[in-house]
């Protein structure tokens, strides 16, 4: 048996011709992994049948599982709303500050009591 040959197990899988020009199974490959899916799949519904004796509690379940990654969705959501705020309101003020070379402005003269007097006043 050839391992070319169409009935050949290495040739069924993707080939990776490398710089040392070895020949094998891609095993990182996306194809190997897809063609497990089917039977992942088979599984975890027969043990979660098994589970819960019932295809409609089964049935229950796989319908509402997805709801459970909303959950995870609005953390990962909460987490970046509140970076970002935080990036904006402290972070990218004082990197404005040092990209600009702004200095904190000097104090105009002060009158009595600390007052600043009127513009205009005569």
């Amino acid at each position: 048996m050839s391992l070319n040959s169409p009935s050949g197990l290495i040739s069924d899988f993707p080939q990776v011709g490398t710089i040392t020009g070895s020949i094998g199974p891609d095993l990182t490959s996306p194809a190997i992994h897809a063609a497990v899916v089917p039977l992942m799949l088979f599984v975890m519904a027969t043990i979660l049948m098994v589970q819960l004796q019932s295809f409609q509690r089964l049935f229950l379940v796989v319908a509402v599982a997805p709801l459970g990654l909303i959950g995870v969705v609005a953390y990962a959501m909460m987490g970046g709303i509140i970076a970002g705020t935080a990036i904006t309101l402290l972070f990218l003020p004082a990197l404005y500050l040092t990209w600009f070379r702004i200095k904190e402005p000097k104090e105009r003269g002060k009158a009595k009591g600390g007052i600043l007097p009127e513009s205009g006043a005569a």
